[in-house]
């Protein structure tokens, strides 16, 4: 028998305090997103990368669409930041008019900023997730940014039109141009295009 180890404390299982695991696994699959994109983030890498056991992580997400749910909603979060990014450094406008056409171009250039600086959290921010609310309490992400940068340049269009909470022309259009910026991005093709931009 060996002298000061206590067998009974070591049978005695006391659970592990990670302090506040949920965030560090999120902080985990966005690592993973970065490096892989979508088909790398699991709940065993995620579990592995913060020093648990996947049996851990699934007190906190009870399954992997769950986790790469959450990946994709920190994603967005950094598609915004870097949108905000570009709207900061604006010079100041002669006028409003144009401080609106600047601040879109800002839009559109912070999302390829974005998708080119990093790719793996490009490709995992347009999974499937639920539409943020306009006027929600959080960070405001990229949707809410383009809808409000929208209605800014609306507002100075010579036949303004009445606002509809989310216009289906405008929205078809926006879709249509981030499905097809998306699908290049994420292919890599084409990319040399958006860097010269």
């Amino acid at each position: 028998m060996c002298a000061g180890v206590n067998i009974n404390a070591m049978n005695a299982r006391s659970p592990y305090h990670h302090g506040d695991l949920r965030n560090a696994l999120i902080s985990a699959a966005a690592e993973l997103a970065e490096q892989g994109g979508p088909p790398a983030v699991t709940i065993r890498a995620a579990a592995r990368g913060v020093g648990v056991t996947p049996t851990a992580a699934y007190r906190h997400f009870k399954n992997h669409e769950e986790l790469l749910h959450a990946a994709t909603l920190y994603s967005l979060t950094q598609m915004a930041d870097a949108m905000r990014k570009r709207i900061a450094a604006l010079p100041p406008a002669p006028d409003e008019a144009q401080a609106a056409m600047d601040r879109m171009e800002a839009i559109g250039r912070g999302y390829v900023d974005f998708a080119l600086s990093r790719p793996g959290l490009f490709r995992t921010a347009f999974l499937s997730v639920d539409k943020p609310a306009l006027d929600g309490d959080g960070p405001e992400g990229p949707h809410v940014l383009l809808v409000r940068g929208i209605d800014e340049h609306r507002n100075f269009e010579h036949e303004p039109r009445p606002r509809r909470d989310l216009d289906p022309e405008m929205l078809a259009f926006h879709q249509a141009i981030t499905d097809r910026q998306a699908k290049i991005l994420y292919r890599g093709t084409g990319v040399e295009s958006f860097r010269r931009a």
